[in-house]
């Protein structure tokens, strides 16, 4: 039942055709199974298996094989139009948003033909905060990512890499979403908080542990 539920889950998460979403589990699951131990592995790797007796014959179906199979080969086709859309409003926008010094304040709203104000959390945070804001705002960030890549708690705890691995993969869609505000920003401040707890817990136990060595 549980590989079942497992396979309309990740059936449901194709349908979504949400690339972006797509690329943060890729992202995620490379993250997440090195960290594993081997005997995790071999049990995710199993569940992925099962999963996709339930998965596959579904997708090769209608109506979901068109819709599944288009939005996957729309990562290869010159004429995606979403993606030449993208990439219009950044070289429309990218100038003017690295101009900008103290930022236009926080609700900034991107305006462009071509990109959506949700399409792009670089954007977003230059024409919000400017360099001057987003520099401390992203070195915060990226020292939060890095003590948790750093952090031995995920690779003694599989919950813990699990909790990493969405944290590092939500924030990987910087470049097209904005991952900082709204519902996926719950998700990233979310994961790295419980991630973070996760780091001290351990951190605090080794030092227990060593003292009462002493």
């Amino acid at each position: 039942m549980r590989n079942l539920s497992t396979g309309v889950g990740h059936l449901t998460f194709l349908l979504s055709m949400a690339r972006t979403a797509w690329l943060s589990w890729v992202a995620g699951m490379l993250m997440f199974v090195p960290s594993l131990k081997a005997k995790f592995q071999m049990r995710l790797i199993v569940s992925v298996m099962v999963a996709s007796v339930f998965i596959v014959p579904l997708v090769s179906m209608e109506p979901f094989s068109t819709v599944i199979n288009d939005r996957i080969e729309s990562f290869t086709s010159k004429k995606d139009v979403s993606a030449n859309a993208r990439a219009e409003g950044y070289s429309e926008l990218l100038e003017p948003a690295l101009n900008e010094v103290i930022g236009r304040g926080l609700g900034t709203v991107v305006h462009s033909g071509s990109l959506g104000s949700n399409d792009s959390g670089i954007l977003s945070m230059l024409f919000s905060f400017g360099w001057f804001g987003s520099l401390p705002y992203l070195t915060g960030i990226f020292l939060l990512l890095f003590t948790l890549l750093n952090s031995s708690a995920a690779y003694l705890d599989p919950f813990v890499s699990a909790t990493r691995a969405i944290a590092l993969a939500t924030f990987a869609q910087m470049g097209l979403n904005v991952p900082t505000i709204e519902v996926i920003g719950m998700v990233l401040w979310g994961f790295i908080g419980i991630s973070m707890a996760a780091h001290k817990y351990y951190q605090a136990e080794r030092t227990a542990m060593a003292r009462l060595k002493l």
